[in-house]
């Protein structure tokens, strides 16, 4: 009765392939004496031809506390049971899944059939059945036979149809059982895949280390079937291929540089396909590329610069100036090196990679002029008139050479010595790049030589006059003497006490203590001071005098007894 009933369910259309959840309260099973119940899950083949063109699966069973029984029946295309999966397949004009079960509070179980038309006017149909001890169906208001749902299965579907249990009509031992209609819930919307990319890209969207792109699937809005499978694919700088993932999570890396689109989306067990969604991830673990010049091999007076260049094909420059820029060194002034070194500047890509540019060594740059070393004329130096003396001076440069060195006159040539007088020698030098030493002088003095027309040795008596006769001679002892030369007298000094004495000339021959020129001494003349020994003691005496523009002063020694 009950399996020749199933054939006369016809229920509203509805869509191909839906996945039910389903929950009966069996509380009301627990303890009646009708125990053992079975549950029955029957297909029909409305067109009477066994085609088999439609499966119903049944699966999560969830029995809150009762447990199923095993050794189920099958019958036609039936495969499982409750422990596992039920699969029903029309294969036959009937096919049926029966097994005991021991029931809790609650039984819960996901329905999944297709939904295929059949050639007859009659469409496959679906039923599910508690049967009592007896195997009768526990009495249910539903129409023309005792299920508690009912579901046709055709092209354009069908509803399920719930019923409670009949309170009017027991079951085959016991009072009436009272089960609520069964609630049914099915899943028509898709699952929500989001994609989490480690690490995450920067501001701009750029990553500069191989992304792992996770996948995580939900369907969890109320009566989701759950997520069956995601899938994905790439196109641009990596090509994947479609992928498919059973489950609710994928995971994959994406390694190629450049911009590659992932497209991605979740199927759930009801058959309901997410829209795919896309995500581009910009890709670049390249550093820019930096050009920078060569030190040209020349030397020069200031810093140098050194042009560079820097491009960036993927991701670009963070910084668009850095395109082109330059280095530059900084050599200490008054400092030379052939080896001197450029600062350094670091390029970054908007991805974040960064390169150095520089230093670029081997410049040379030199800000040090030469240097002058005067050895003749020595500095501080006197000379006698029209003594021979050569000059002799050097300049040197540790950095681009000297490219000037030019005294008063060119060393090894005879410097001035006459007239006599205060002389400067100057010495000026300038490098191959320009710098200037500042003009290097040495001071030296011209003298007179002295030539003596007395004897030094001889001693006069004291209170007597001493004539001192001299002649103003050169190196060769050459008489220079001159009536336009001024020889004056300074000072007298007992040379063993250095005691001052009065400087006295007899008569007025010499007034203001000058000598008197005389022409007759000598081819040119000569010069005499009459120096009075009036009140000097015995002992050596030291007088001093000038001549001219003679800058060195002169002694003349004499004795007294």
């Amino acid at each position: 009765m009950v399996l020749a009933s199933l054939a006369s369910i016809f229920l509203p259309a509805r869509a191909a392939a839906l996945t039910f959840d389903v929950n009966v309260n069996t509380s009301a099973l627990v303890g009646h004496p009708a125990a053992p119940f079975y549950l029955l899950f029957a297909t029909t083949d409305g067109s009477g031809l066994s085609d088999g063109n439609n499966t119903v699966t049944v699966s999560n069973f969830n029995f809150s506390g009762g447990s199923a029984f095993g050794n189920p029946s099958l019958f036609g295309g039936v495969t499982g049971d409750l422990g596992t999966t039920i699969s029903i397949t029309d294969t036959g004009n009937l096919n049926f899944f029966s097994e005991a079960f021991s029931p809790g509070q609650s039984l819960a179980f996901t329905v999944t059939v297709t939904s295929n038309q059949d050639d007859g006017p009659i469409p496959d149909g679906f039923a599910f059945y508690i049967l009592d001890s007896f195997g009768r169906p526990i009495p249910t208001l539903s129409p023309g036979s005792d299920y508690f749902i009912g579901l046709t299965l055709t092209a354009n579907g069908g509803s399920p149809l719930v019923f409670a249990s009949d309170p009017s009509r027991p079951p085959s031992s016991g009072n009436p059982i009272l089960i609520p209609a069964p609630t049914v819930s099915s899943d028509t919307t898709p699952p929500i895949t989001i994609a989490a990319l480690t690490p995450t890209p920067n501001a701009t969207g750029w990553s500069n280390t191989n992304v792992t792109i996770t996948l995580n699937s939900t369907d969890n809005e109320l009566g989701g079937s759950g997520v069956q499978q995601i899938t994905y694919s790439a196109t641009g700088a990596q090509i994947i291929a479609s992928m498919v993932v059973p489950g609710a999570s994928a995971s994959f890396t994406i390694t190629a540089e450049g911009a590659t689109t992932i497209t991605f989306f979740g199927t759930d067990n009801a058959g309901n396909i997410e829209t795919a969604k896309t995500q581009t991830i910009q890709l670049d673990k390249t550093a820019p590329s930096i050009n920078c010049g060569a030190p040209d091999g020349l030397w020069h007076a200031s810093d140098v610069s050194i042009a560079c260049t820097a491009n960036d094909v993927l991701s670009g420059l963070a910084n668009p100036p850095d395109t082109s820029f330059s280095l530059s060194t900084s050599v200490p002034a008054g400092t030379e090196t052939s080896n001197a070194a450029t600062s350094t500047h670091s390029v970054c890509d908007v991805a974040g990679n960064c390169a150095t540019a520089g230093p670029v060594s081997g410049n040379m740059v030199d800000k040090r002029p030469p240097s002058i070393n005067v050895s003749s004329p020595a500095a501080g130096s006197s000379y006698l008139l029209n003594q021979a003396v050569n000059a002799s001076f050097t300049c040197t440069d540790g950095g681009s050479g000297v490219a000037t060195c030019v005294g008063t006159v060119t060393s090894g040539s005879p410097i001035s010595t006459a007239p006599v007088g205060g002389k400067s020698f100057t010495v000026n030098a300038t490098d191959n790049v320009g710098n200037v030493t500042p003009a290097q002088s040495v001071n030296y003095s011209v003298t007179y030589a002295v030539c003596l027309l007395y004897d030094p040795t001889r001693a006069v008596q004291n209170g007597s006059t001493i004539p001192l006769k001299i002649q103003l001679c050169d190196a060769n002892k050459a008489d220079a003497s001159s009536s336009n030369t001024v020889v004056h007298a300074l000072s007298l000094v007992q040379t063993s006490t250095n005691a001052s004495e009065a400087l006295q000339a007899s008569g007025n021959a010499n007034p203001d203590n000058d000598f008197r020129f005389d022409p007759t001494l000598g081819p040119t003349g000569g010069y005499i001071f009459n120096l009075s020994t009036q009140g000097l003691t015995t002992g050596s005496y030291q007088l001093t005098f000038t001549a001219g523009a003679d800058p060195m002063p002169h002694v003349l020694n004499f004795q007294v007894r």
